[in-house]
């Protein structure tokens, strides 16, 4: 696999995975869904916070690796 490719796949995946961990923290301050209608909610949730966050991340080290 070429390596930008690589460096492109394994930054938006830490990024995503913090958002994801950071959506989840969230949720714990809520009770716990009941339904799985509310699952499907909870899991929304989860993606709508870690694919910015993924972005965001992947954005930052494609800047940082820029300037050395």
């Amino acid at each position: 696999m070429p390596a930008l490719i690589r460096f492109m796949i394994s930054n938006f995946l830490n990024g995503f995975l913090l958002g994801a961990a950071a959506a989840l923290a969230l949720m714990l301050v809520r009770q716990s869904p009941s339904s799985s209608r509310e699952l499907l909610a909870v899991w929304l949730q989860i993606f709508a916070l870690a694919g910015p966050f993924g972005l965001g991340f992947l954005g930052t080290a494609l800047f940082l690796d820029d300037e050395n």
